[in-house]
């Protein structure tokens, strides 16, 4: 193995590694494993299949302990999943080259942590209402997505969270509109568009609701205002972490 690629693929385990340490999504994970595997050389001979194959057990050890660690940041119940479990086993079998040994332990640790650290039912539907703002979603249409009956939902986020799902809907809008009024020039019609609200009607009726006065007015706030805002919008009921 030449000066040159060896110091080539200790770069790219080093890059590999480093974005681990924030990278916070599973979907993400995936992508920067495929592109970490992507670039890495295939070992000409048995001395560099040797050296690839030790190095890469060491980040496949180290990495897959910062992911886990990621998922229970500021948490405090304890979780018995041993992250590097599997990966002994995946590198007694015997493989030509050792990437193809990582890929196959990656692709295996990433399927058992999403699936044994699933969010629970309320917060995996406080995400689906975040990412999807713009959009009108159903009780019927989240419950689908998160696998339960809608009556099941509408009491267990009614318990957790204090209020609706509808409510919390509407309240993710109208705070997604204060944060663009406050930090955007761009104009109220199309800052009602963007957090969701079917028309200007609805959009003036819902701000009136919650602050008792025009969006305008929402223009000269202050990012303490915004915050203290948001502090009543979604006060801390609930036993779940806010998004």
């Amino acid at each position: 193995m030449t000066n040159d690629r060896i110091s080539t693929f200790v770069r790219e385990c080093q890059l590999f590694a480093g974005h681990a340490l924030v990278v916070r999504a599973s979907a993400t994970h995936r992508a920067l494993v495929e592109k970490f595997v992507s670039r890495l050389p295939s070992p000409d001979n048995p001395l560099e299949t040797v050296v690839m194959d030790d190095l890469l057990f060491k980040v496949a050890a180290r990495w897959s302990q910062h992911v886990h660690e990621q998922l229970h940041v500021d948490k405090s119940f304890l979780c018995d999943f041993n992250a590097d479990a599997d990966l002994v086993d995946v590198w007694r079998i015997r493989h030509t080259c050792p990437v193809h040994s990582f890929s196959k332990w990656a692709t295996l640790f990433l399927d058992k942590i999403e699936q044994s650290h699933r969010p629970p039912l309320t917060l995996h539907v406080k995400e689906i209402i975040n990412r999807g703002i713009e959009n009108r979603m159903s009780v019927r249409s989240l419950a689908r997505d998160a696998g339960c009956h809608p009556v099941r939902l509408r009491a267990t986020f009614k318990r957790d969270v204090g209020m609706s799902i509808r409510e919390y809907q509407t309240r993710r809008r109208i705070l997604r509109a204060a944060q663009l009024l406050v930090e955007s020039d761009v104009k109220v019609d199309a800052i009602a568009r963007a957090a969701g609200f079917s028309n200007r009607k609805n959009f003036y009726k819902a701000f009136k609701r919650a602050l008792h006065t025009n969006p305008s007015a929402v223009r000269n706030w202050s990012g303490a205002d915004l915050e203290a805002f948001e502090e009543r919008l979604f006060p801390r009921t609930d036993s779940h972490e806010q998004l």
